[in-house]
């Protein structure tokens, strides 16, 4: 059984009933661009800080990166950070993160950066992602193979707590996330990676 994108969709409005609400932005018409642009990055490290996806708990892997692709965009937009100093950071996760596995850091750097190979390909160009820069516009700097990441991480939670409590339906395994992954574009390297990610928990 697949989750659709309206699904995630219920989800996400599920979960802003009970976690934050969407901050404002305030722009008068004496805002400078640079003002702007240090408004909307103060605004949209806040909102990951507080787990708008509901990521923390049930994929706390995936929301480090979440929360390392806002805090970094910026360095990686203007090329003033490499894959080796971002994987430092992401060592810095916490103790036995699946980051420390060289397939997965470079994975996640690659999904993450937006010069990265393919992170904006047509591949990944599909109704999830037409849904997720509609639903989640404060997330608009995410790569599109990245914002599918998340959206990997909220079906793999969701499918679940479906499947936990509906009756006679089969325990979610590795492989429907196998099944699922292509759908959305992602190659195999790719898919390993989130595969970690996914299943990895904290210590």
């Amino acid at each position: 059984m697949e989750t659709s994108a309206s699904s995630l969709d219920q989800t996400a409005q599920h979960s802003s009933l009970h976690g934050t609400e969407q901050p404002r932005r305030l722009e008068g018409p004496l805002d400078s661009e640079a003002e702007s642009a240090a408004s909307r990055t103060k605004e949209a490290s806040q909102r990951c800080k507080k787990d708008p996806h509901g990521l923390a708990i049930a994929t706390p892997w995936v929301f480090a990166a979440y929360r390392f692709a806002h805090d970094a965009h910026d360095a990686l937009v203007k090329r003033t950070i490499d894959e080796e100093g971002f994987s430092k950071r992401l060592l810095t996760a916490g103790p036995k993160s699946p980051f420390r596995f060289s397939y997965v850091a470079h994975q996640t750097f690659k999904l993450i950066n937006p010069h990265g190979h393919g992170a904006n390909g047509p591949r990944f160009r599909n109704e999830t992602l037409a849904w997720f820069r509609e639903t989640f516009p404060e997330d608009e700097r995410l790569t599109a193979g990245f914002a599918l990441v998340v959206c990997a991480a909220k079906w793999w939670t969701h499918e679940q707590g479906h499947r936990s409590v509906t009756p006679n339906v089969r325990a979610l395994t590795i492989l429907d996330l196998d099944r699922k992954l292509p759908t959305w574009g992602f190659v195999e390297s790719e898919r390993k990676a989130i595969r970690r990610l996914l299943r990895s928990r904290r210590p």
